[in-house]
């Protein structure tokens, strides 16, 4: 799109138009002269700017969060002018300059721009439009030209590294054979760690001594589970929306995407079975099989919520009932419940295995920070539903109300 600047360049035209009459010289027919020249440089320089395309492409297309990318502009110069232009390539793109970059270029020329750039937050981000200006003598017009572009780039949220492993296994792996209570293959070890309160049997005496603390093994699993995993990005129902939720609900966004991210990445990498539901804007469903981890990541990375949405993950958890089997893990990523999940909750567990819900309103706290001292306390709606929590326990149903001192690990490993 071209848009031309015209207004001292006019005023100029008439005012000297005016003074024709009353002071006809030669010294005004120098400067009509010279006013002319320039409607004819002003018309020229518009067709070679029309004349000018613009070729724009990014590597990679998928990027993590603070990894540069690449953005290269090519500008072809396809007019038979000589002009001088600036070109800015993006505005809105983090650690690429707005400043502009003056080109000179001869008929028929192309020069290429290479820029790095970054993006600080996850999602599908639009690089922009690149714009180009041509200014006329003393700045007395300019003509300006946007190039729209539909390019994307996707940048995928950051992980913690988390082990989940507390799927419900049931399904036997064919070909392995152990008599060690049909899961583990004790001649198959694939990882050793601090002793808790495992068997005796289970210790690795020899590294227990090395590290002068009792290590013990983890085996191989010959059976494997299954895992539903539910992610609540909306506000809770029944919520009046003011500020404070509405900067507390996109935090909580971000973190419950790392926190399915780092669930998905762990269960993923052992080639669980898990069918992934995203309630937010719109409904996202992925399952594939084996190790394939990457077509989630794009989805969690899509998918967005909002305060007041028409998905409720009631609808969602009720039209789930009849695909889920005695073999499954249902995991369950909320920002809050309210006595209106109760019921269908009980009936979720009813008809798995487990039942695991991660309840975090305030996110919880990095790894890679040290805990620090906080003094918040679970709003009241949440206080409330710890009290009738004793119901969910009784029936088996695994809760756990984090706080932002609360690491992912921590929260994880407190899950029977």
């Amino acid at each position: 799109m071209t848009e031309v600047h015209l207004k001292r360049l006019i005023r100029l035209t008439v005012l000297i138009g005016i003074l024709n009459i009353p002071f006809w010289s030669a010294y005004i027919l120098i400067v009509d002269y010279i006013i002319g020249l320039i409607w004819i440089d002003f018309f020229l320089k518009k067709k070679a700017i029309e004349g000018i395309e613009v070729i724009r492409k990014i590597f990679p297309s998928r990027v993590f969060i603070n990894e540069g990318f690449l953005l290269q502009c090519q500008v072809v110069n396809k007019s038979n002018s000589k002009v001088e232009l600036e070109f800015i390539s993006a505005l809105d793109v983090p650690g690429i300059s707005r400043k502009a970059t003056v080109l000179n270029m001869s008929p028929d020329e192309r020069k290429e721009l290479n820029l790095k750039g970054f993006f600080y937050t996850r999602g599908v981000k639009k690089i922009g439009d690149s714009y180009m200006s041509i200014f006329g003598p003393l700045s007395i017009y300019r003509i300006n030209r946007s190039f729209r572009f539909q390019d994307e780039l996707v940048v995928f949220p950051f992980f913690e590294e988390s082990r989940f492993s507390k799927e419900v296994l049931r399904d036997i792996l064919p070909g392995n054979k152990t008599q060690y209570k049909m899961l583990e293959d004790t001649a198959s070890l694939r990882n050793v760690r601090e002793y808790s309160s495992e068997p005796l049997n289970r210790v690795h005496w020899k590294l227990s001594a090395r590290y002068d603390r009792l290590m013990c093994k983890e085996f191989d699993r010959t059976a494997q589970g299954s895992v539903k995993l539910f992610v609540d990005l909306n506000m809770p129902q029944g919520i009046l929306v003011n500020e404070t939720w509405r900067q507390m609900r996109a935090y909580y966004e971000d973190q419950a995407v790392d926190a399915a991210g780092s669930i998905l990445r762990d269960l993923k990498g052992r080639s669980t079975p898990v069918h992934l539901t995203v309630v937010g804007k719109d409904i996202w469903s992925e399952s594939h099989p084996r190790k394939e981890f990457v077509s989630y990541l794009e989805t969690l990375t899509r998918a967005t919520g909002k305060e007041e949405s028409d998905q409720s993950i009631i609808d969602v958890l009720g039209e789930s009932l009849a695909r889920i089997n005695q073999n499954d893990t249902v995991v369950l990523v909320s920002m809050h419940l309210t006595d209106n999940e109760l019921p269908l909750i009980l009936r979720l567990r009813a008809k798995c295995s487990k039942v695991i819900i991660l309840l975090m309103p305030y996110g919880f706290r990095p790894s890679r920070y040290r805990p620090s001292r906080s003094y918040s306390m679970p709003h009241p709606e949440a206080v409330k539903l710890l009290e009738k929590s004793e119901i969910l326990i009784e029936n088996k149903v695994i809760v756990r109300f984090m706080l932002e001192n609360d690491a992912l690990q921590e929260a994880l490993e407190l899950v029977p």
